[in-house]
């Protein structure tokens, strides 16, 4: 491994060799950033939105389904040309990882709904899409409703 070129020497990087080594292991010691994480969340949200397996998204990248679990799961991160592959492949800009970031002054507002939390599971990937084919807005209106009363009654 090589140091990090930049920083307090607490990262390594290390190359896949996917696509030529486009793609590149920033971690640190202490683990994946909030950053890769929420990266890696719009990474799975947009694969399973989809229906694109690891192992397909693998293949297209010219990576192995474990490197796209590592994306994911923000342990290795995206080169800049392996980004603009990987954005096309998905069929999104490449500001589609970085939205919803958190402001400036880092703080979380804990009361906005967490849509790329949602949609990175499989039951909420599955919810969306039933909703979406309710066309009835009273049904709409009641589906909502239930899964707010749900809500509260935990």
């Amino acid at each position: 491994m090589t140091a990090h070129p930049i920083g307090d020497g607490i990262h390594h990087a290390t190359s896949s060799y996917g696509l030529g080594g486009l793609f590149m292991n920033w971690r640190s010691k202490r683990g994946p950033s909030p950053a890769a994480i929420r990266f890696g969340d719009r990474l799975r949200t947009r694969r399973m939105m989809l229906g694109m397996s690891q192992t397909e998204l693998g293949a297209a990248l010219n990576v192995t389904f474990q490197q796209i679990q590592k994306y994911e799961r923000g342990i290795n991160s995206v080169s800049a040309s392996g980004l603009e592959k990987l954005a096309a492949t998905l069929g999104v800009h490449i500001g589609y990882f970085f939205r919803g970031q958190l402001p400036e002054n880092g703080q979380d507002d804990s009361s906005e709904v967490d849509l790329a939390a949602l949609l990175a599971t499989p039951e909420g990937v599955a919810l969306c899409a039933a909703f979406q084919h309710i066309e009835s807005q009273a049904m709409r209106n009641a589906a909502i409703k239930l899964l707010q009363g749900m809500m509260t009654q935990h």
